[in-house]
């Protein structure tokens, strides 16, 4: 009998930037028509040429005497009062996940210094023989031993020199502004890369004035280090694009928003959806975007939504629109707890033609987003409700999924992963993680094929982030609290074999924290972390996320107080 099989896992660890988010028609609605949301907006890349190499850059730094940040909040959910324990709630499990093989530390508050950021919004994705990883307003190139090769360097540092000779005496955006909520992902159809930030005009001060932007920029080879497609693209004049998601789809690179209305001081105007012309950034031509702003047919009680993001080489099936999914909450005016699907078809050939439809609505088991805890703002809104050590808590972000929205086609049926941080215990208000596999056949509809709530002792979870490998195996990795214990970096997982909704392999810590965040840093943690597979073999997971080395919060300057860090491991045994 051959030994049992387990996971792979290479995990990261580190502090805040160190390397250490009605029903669907029956099938998937490949071919029938569907009626759209709102109507496509179709615009072309404002500039878009070709860069040097990154690894020819000399690295931009952040001008001194700038500092600030901007944070605008979804709206606010007021507690509906008490809750049931969440009846998914998993138990200790004699199973202990091993020890990663590898971690190493990645990009730290200090390298911003004296540009200082908060949160530092970790993430990463791993090529065949990179590791890259983008904070708040950084970015860095690895080996896969974790050897620094690029930066950290400001993100707009692969935006020098952006559009010289086009005639245009202004300064593009994405060269003047360095403003964060990056994301890097690794095309695996096409071994590229892509990476991104928002723009603005009041840039560098963290001061959104329209118009609105995104930055991408598409590698021309494999190599990090080489040149890059780069593109400006106006989202709109007056709406920030905020908390940008991508999810890279065979048609396109698909990007979620949640938009704020700078003519009406930055209220919440609900979601909207991108979808940039893939084939045309990986060729270095001239690409278009299709865009739906979502505030009129959804206006505000929906948001938070992500991509589906490509796992691994098995395409989705022919004509398959990416689907975007949110869980939301009954205390929302929902007539239950659910997830919420939507599928964007877009049609290259005829944009106009494109559409964006949906909700779906998709019943999963009761769970509670709204945390009892001290209204430490003094809005009426309790939200810093993690306890830390020596500290006054964290923000939960429990109103969205995290990071990433997961797509894998299995062979027989295809599956989305997705998490977000639940109150276990409205009692005491205990912070798990709930996380889902859906599925889908060629002849049934997306639904839940299994559920679960990670919260297995005292301790609080939460900033989850959920893969599955080639073989069905599911890791979360997440940050882990509690009144005695600095924040921390773990993660868990399961086999395909184990019981439904369970992750039966246990958990393992990644990296221990050795500081806390203070009050005046906002409680902000995160907002996001990234949990990948490496391309190389389909079965080793990559995991970043943040910590703190010492006790300290926002502006405390050059000792930090923020570091990520990365971790990966080949084989559970």
């Amino acid at each position: 009998m051959s030994a049992p099989r387990r996971l792979s896992v290479l995990l990261a660890a580190g502090s805040i930037a160190v390397l250490a988010s009605g029903g669907l028609p029956a099938g998937t609605g490949r071919a029938a028509a569907a009626v759209s949301l709102a109507p496509p907006v179709v615009r072309a890349a404002d500039l878009h040429d070709v860069s040097p190499r990154l690894a020819d850059l000399v690295p931009v730094r952040p001008p001194v005497g700038r500092e600030g940040f901007f944070e605008p909040e979804l709206p606010d959910r007021l507690d509906a009062g008490a809750q049931p324990a969440d009846r998914l709630r998993q138990g200790a499990t004699a199973a202990q996940m091993p020890a990663p093989n590898l971690t190493f530390e990645g990009q730290r508050d200090a390298d911003n210094f004296p540009f200082l950021v908060e949160p530092p919004d970790p993430n990463i994705d791993v090529g065949p023989n990179n590791v890259v990883q983008l904070v708040n307003i950084t970015l860095a190139v690895y080996d896969k031993k974790g050897t620094l090769e690029y930066g950290p360097a400001n993100i707009n540092t692969l935006w020098q020199d952006f559009g010289v000779g086009s005639g245009d005496p202004a300064t593009p955006v994405c060269a003047a502004s360095n403003i964060g909520d990056p994301v890097v992902q690794y095309d695996q159809l096409a071994n590229r890369w892509m990476l991104s930030q928002f723009a603005f005009a009041g840039a560098p001060a963290f001061e959104p004035v329209g118009p609105y932007y995104e930055c991408i920029a598409v590698s021309r080879t494999g190599d990090p280090l080489g040149a890059w497609n780069r593109y400006e693209f106006k989202i709109s004049d007056t709406k920030f694009d905020d908390y940008p998601h991508f999810g890279v789809w065979p048609d396109a690179y698909y990007m979620s928003i949640n938009q704020f209305d700078e003519t009406k001081a930055f209220d919440f105007a609900g979601p909207g959806a991108v979808a940039f012309e893939r084939d045309k950034m990986l060729a270095g031509q001239s690409a278009r975007m299709v865009y739906f702003d979502l505030s009129t047919s959804l206006g505000t009680q929906f948001g938070g939504q992500l991509p589906a993001d490509l796992d691994g080489t098995s395409l989705p099936p022919a004509g398959a629109p990416n689907v975007f999914a949110e869980a939301d909450d009954d205390v929302s005016g929902f007539a239950s707890d659910r997830l919420d699907l939507f599928k964007f078809h877009v049609d290259w050939s005829n944009p106009a033609a494109s559409t964006f439809s949906g909700p779906g609505a998709i019943a999963v088991a009761p769970f509670d987003s709204v945390f009892p805890c001290t209204d430490a703002d003094g809005d009426g809104v309790p939200r810093n409700c993690v306890p830390e050590k020596d500290g006054p808590g964290l923000d939960s972000i429990s109103d969205r999924i995290m990071f990433r929205l997961a797509y894998r086609n299995i062979g027989g049926h295809e599956t989305l992963l997705a998490n977000h941080t639940v109150d276990v215990n409205d009692t005491e208000g205990h912070a798990g993680i709930r996380w889902y596999e859906l599925r889908q056949t060629a002849t049934s509809p997306w639904s839940v094929f299994q559920q679960g709530t990670y919260a297995p002792d005292a301790r609080h979870r939460w900033m989850g982030s959920v893969a599955m490998d080639k073989a069905g195996d599911i890791a979360l990795g997440f940050s882990i609290s509690s009144a005695s214990t600095y924040p921390s970096i773990a993660y868990a997982g399961r086999l395909s074999s184990d019981p439904a909704g369970v992750l039966g392999q246990g958990e393992a810590l990644m990296y221990a924290g050795t500081g806390s965040e203070q009050a005046d840093g906002g409680g902000r943690w995160g907002d996001y972390s990234s949990l990948v597979v490496d391309p190389a073999n389909g079965c080793t997971f990559w995991y970043t996320n943040e910590y703190y080395e010492t006790t300290g919060s926002f502006g405390s300057g050059r000792s930090g107080p923020w570091s990520a860090r990365t971790a990966g491991r080949r084989r559970w045994r």
